[in-house]
């Protein structure tokens, strides 16, 4: 049941580091603003009978 709100809580911030020492390692000393819409959740219903 906490599998995916833990995953976020831990995965997000991970990310967002990871982006802001990408964009440090070529030259953009700015971090990546806290609402900036990097990451976006949604779902999907469907077969993968294409």
């Amino acid at each position: 049941d906490e599998l995916l709100p833990e995953t976020i809580w831990k995965g997000v911030p991970k990310f967002l580091r990871r982006v802001d020492t990408a964009l440090k390692n070529i030259g953009i000393n700015e971090r990546v603003p806290y609402n900036a819409p990097l990451i976006q959740l949604s779902s999907w219903m469907g077969g993968d009978r294409d």
